[in-house]
């Protein structure tokens, strides 16, 4: 498929900064392009054209005990081993997930919980329909129908199957799997059996110790498989046409419920190191937890800001508003997540948190999606490894200007292309001197 529009991007550099006035926001203002095919850029996967057979065969796993995108990298993880072990993958049914269903939640954002259900189904979040064309996959229902028992009984027949790789822990390859011969097998979400196969600390891939057993199936499964639910595109939408789509400039900046606090920064430090990029911005969109933290920014520093509560403010004319009453407010809460990273993905440049799940899924769509700028930016190094002594200094990153001037022309001059479904892109990044243990 080829891009969407043609273009040639208007770089200029004026006191060593970046200005970043794409024709995408010319063409926006101009009414180029419509939200139709926004929507339909956005969509970086193959479509599927019909559901993979169940194989008789199953793999039952629980959700991880982590926040939502530990969570999906536990899903993902155990959808590669169902790929690998010819199983079709259960999803779970419907349970109190972190940080959607309970934990230190932002009062601000979540509002009154007192009618909400307490708990969230895999489906509620991904799409099935695209999942099930790509891996043989059944709801809980479906499973239980086809199986002819219960899903609680065939988890305690499938939990003692993987009693002796649990013992393994960082030693689990896919070939031990493929040993199995049981008719159901289990992966525990409380024993973090799916999450610990994936680089939560850089993209969300596999870890380097599965990469030699990985096909190009499996790289196909997660760019074309696990995608984000309908509805958190249909919204997402929204707000990237209304910002122009690759035009202006995204941060995600964590300060809450985090364990890496080295990868941390304030929101004026921030600025000052990244300077050339967003005083020059048509637009910064902070995708934050903490958007107390940005109080002021915008008057200190000059800048268009647009966080997550601006979307249903006046300043952008109510954007989400109207689109926020099609849903139960549990519901729109639960989508705000992943309607942010896709916000962020469809960015000119975006810079991160290092060691964050949530910055690193959405540079994986970045490269999926085929941003202009795909360098893996973060506002500061999160590496625990180096040393205390000097840590801020040694952590500070060199914006590298010329480097993402470059990127933006390359990315001008290419068609951009969707790979067939069973194709995805290795996720590569340095991991030699990144440690896996949390603090």
């Amino acid at each position: 498929m080829a891009r969407a529009w043609p273009s040639l991007l208007l770089l200029a550099w004026h006191s060593s900064a970046l200005v970043l006035e794409g024709p995408e926001r010319r063409a926006h203002r101009a009414g180029g392009l419509s939200h139709a095919s926004v929507l339909q850029r956005m969509k970086y996967w193959r479509r599927a054209t019909s559901a993979v057979p169940s194989t008789g065969k199953y793999l039952l796993f629980t959700p991880d005990a982590g926040g939502l995108n530990n969570i999906r990298i536990g899903w993902e993880m155990t959808g590669i081993v169902a790929l690998h072990t010819g199983r079709t993958l259960v999803l779970p049914p419907k349970t109190p997930m972190y940080l959607l269903d309970w934990g230190p939640w932002n009062k601000e954002l979540v509002g009154d919980t007192s009618n909400w259900t307490g708990s969230t189904r895999v489906e509620d979040l991904i799409d099935v329909t695209q999942l099930k064309g790509v891996l043989p996959t059944l709801t809980m229902e479906e499973f239980e129908a086809e199986a002819g028992m219960k899903w609680h009984e065939a988890r305690v027949k499938a939990e003692k199957s993987l009693r002796w790789i649990h013992f393994k822990q960082d030693n689990v390859r896919l070939s031990d799997y493929e040993a199995l011969t049981d008719k159901f097998i289990f992966m525990d979400g409380s024993s973090r059996d799916g999450f610990r196969l994936g680089q939560w600390w850089l993209q969300g891939g596999p870890v380097d110790e599965l990469r030699p057993e990985l096909t190009e199936a499996d790289w196909g499964l997660l760019r074309h498989g696990f995608v984000w639910h309908p509805d958190a595109f249909n919204i997402a939408e929204k707000a990237v046409f209304y910002l122009g789509m690759f035009d202006y400039v995204a941060l995600h900046a964590r300060f809450g419920d985090f364990a890496e606090h080295q990868s941390q920064r304030t929101p004026d430090e921030i600025y000052e190191n990244w300077k050339p990029l967003i005083a020059n911005a048509s637009a910064l969109y902070v995708a934050t937890d903490r958007q107390g933290q940005f109080d002021g920014f915008a008057k200190r520093h000059g800048v268009k800001l647009v966080m997550w509560p601006d979307l249903f403010e006046s300043a952008t004319g109510m954007l989400l508003s109207e689109e926020k009453q099609l849903y139960t407010p549990e519901r729109f809460f639960k989508l705000t997540g992943l309607v942010e990273e896709l916000i962020c993905t469809y960015a000119k440049v975006f810079v991160g948190t290092d060691r964050s799940s949530f910055t690193g899924h959405i540079q994986r769509m970045r490269i999926h999606a085929d941003a202009p700028v795909t360098k893996r930016l973060t506002h500061t190094d999160g590496d625990p490894s180096l040393s205390e002594a000097g840590s801020q200094s040694a952590r500070e990153i060199q914006v590298p200007l010329d480097e993402i001037q470059q990127s933006i022309q390359n990315w001008e001059t290419r068609d951009w292309l969707v790979p067939p479904i069973s194709q995805g892109e290795q996720f590569r990044q340095r991991t030699v001197s990144l440690k896996r243990e949390r603090p």
